[in-house]
């Protein structure tokens, strides 16, 4: 428990500089994805707990964490009752309980990354009729404080053949851009790492449990793709295994990217 407790008061530290009130510790990462790497467990960095879904709030003097039913007996094993409060995920929904804990014109700190839009959207609105400020980070205060996190492993992306992903990256490709054509868009993005691996016919090592590289991407309506990724990991060979239109891109660059498009 002591190492949960000053792990706590460094990262309540951040948020006093910050002048933030709560922050939002979801166990997601920015690729928002079931499995993530030991790198992005920032949720059992601060609390302990190692299940597979949750939510943890920190505030200045207090902090809670919300499970569903499947965690109830762990949650009781691995977190501290001194330190959490216990909530359901579902029955006690986080933001109504948040809203309630706070006062008007307080700030609530949240990573963009790790929430979805959808998300992002109705805790705007919640928090806005309440008069609180969600206020979207720069940088992750967990990030900064976790002093041994883990190092990115850099795992070569493994080159699926066709015949055993049973259709070539540009078809899919080419196909999945007409249907943005349909939509009446000029590129979506696609932030699932599965979903990149399908379209470029590749599998890694980066997650446990599920054979991804990490990255996110950009589809044009045409068929060409950028592949925001670590360069590093991808081998000789890929520019002929996905046919023409790819480029890889590291994923510093993807604002920039996204900042030049009409």
């Amino acid at each position: 428990m002591k190492f949960i407790q000053e792990r706590l008061s460094a990262v309540r530290e951040k948020m006093t500089a910050l002048n933030v009130d709560a922050l939002l510790v979801p166990r997601a990462d920015e690729y928002l994805g079931e499995y993530i790497p030991q790198r992005n467990e920032r949720l059992r960095w601060i609390s302990g707990f190692t299940g597979s879904a949750g939510l943890v709030i920190v505030l200045r003097q207090h902090a809670a964490i919300f499970v569903d039913g499947r965690y109830t007996v762990q949650v009781r094993k691995q977190v501290s009752e001194e330190l959490f409060e216990k909530l359901h995920l579902v029955e006690e929904p986080h933001i109504e309980w948040l809203t309630g804990q706070l006062s008007a014109g307080a700030r609530v700190a949240y990573d963009p990354r790790l929430h979805p839009l959808e998300w992002q959207r109705q805790a705007s609105k919640s928090f806005g009729e309440a008069d609180i400020e969600l206020f979207e980070l720069d940088a992750n205060p967990i990030d900064q404080c976790w002093q041994d996190r883990p190092v990115v492993e850099k795992h070569p992306a493994l080159l699926l053949p066709e015949k055993l992903a049973g259709r070539s990256s540009l078809d899919k490709r080419r196909e999945i851009g007409a249907a943005v054509a349909a939509k009446g868009a000029d590129a979506a993005l696609v932030f699932a790492a599965d979903s990149c691996a399908w379209l470029l016919n590749i599998r890694g090592q980066d997650v446990p449990c599920v054979p991804v590289v990490l990255g996110f991407s950009l589809l044009y309506a045409d068929g060409r793709m950028q592949f925001f990724s670590d360069p590093d990991k991808i081998p000789g060979g890929f520019a002929a295994h996905v046919g023409e239109g790819v480029e890889v891109l590291p994923e510093r660059e993807a604002a920039s990217v996204y900042a030049g498009m009409p």
